[in-house]
């Protein structure tokens, strides 16, 4: 198995004041993957949007389902909701 990109999580249990989300140390590589796996899933979809195989409205909806299922993936790993929804903005494209 490759390894996965990593990103900037703060692993303090305390609530961050500069936006960064805050996951707890034996999850960071749970998120890692979670937002790994949707960022490449995304790339895809935009290849295909430029290759003419998807419209734009069928990709911005294809990357709109990604994200929605990134979230429902962190939620299971039991993050709340501002966490999911600070990794779902800042660090999937």
């Amino acid at each position: 198995m490759g390894k996965y990109p990593s990103y900037k999580f703060q692993t303090v249990s305390a609530e961050s004041s500069h936006g960064i989300p805050l996951v707890p140390a034996e999850k960071v590589d749970a998120v890692n993957k979670i937002v790994a796996d949707a960022n490449q899933k995304i790339d895809i979809i935009r290849a295909m949007q430029a290759s003419g195989q998807f419209s734009e409205q069928k990709a911005d909806e294809q990357v709109r389902r990604v994200r929605i299922q990134a979230y429902l993936e962190l939620g299971k790993l039991g993050l709340n909701t501002r966490t999911k929804l600070a990794i779902t903005r800042e660090y999937i494209h």
